[in-house]
């Protein structure tokens, strides 16, 4: 049960680097790397990429949702090491940005690409995302479950 629970060392620094980057780039416009990433704080009150809109309520929670079923699959799995960080991941940035919609009524974005048009995204967006990619490998090359040979 112990080692089951090392993940929460990890959760833990991913949601603090994503609220830490949301509260320093708040109100702030500027370029970060001149003509690839700039900072352009945003709030978005909708879902994943701002679909659906003042949504937040929704979004909160099918969140909170998504965050009790990865917790159940980390306590009771039998994922490798490499499927738990992906779920991680996952789980990290969904928290992250339950917190700004519990707290703010929005999700604080912030970073745009400068060299094609494309949503604002936080780090929180970056967990997901990668955590997804990386969970997606996983499942396609049969090497997300511990437990299969």
């Amino acid at each position: 049960m112990r080692k089951r629970l090392l993940w929460i060392v990890p959760f833990l620094f991913l949601v603090a680097v994503d609220q830490w980057v949301k509260w320093i780039s708040t109100d702030v416009e500027a370029p970060l790397i001149p003509g690839l990433v700039s900072i352009a704080a945003t709030k978005n009150y909708g879902f994943s990429l701002g679909m659906l809109g003042d949504a937040s309520w929704l979004a909160a929670i099918l969140s909170s949702f998504v965050i009790i079923a990865i917790i159940l699959l980390l306590i009771r799995s039998t994922f490798t090491k490499a499927m738990r960080f992906a779920m991680l991941m996952i789980l990290s940035g969904a928290f992250g940005n339950l917190l700004d919609r519990l707290f703010f009524g929005y999700v604080r974005d912030m970073f745009r690409l400068d060299f094609i048009q494309f949503y604002i995204f936080n780090p929180a967006d970056i967990w997901i995302t990668l955590g997804c990619i990386l969970a997606g490998a996983l499942i396609l090359t049969g090497k997300a479950d511990a437990g299969e040979k």
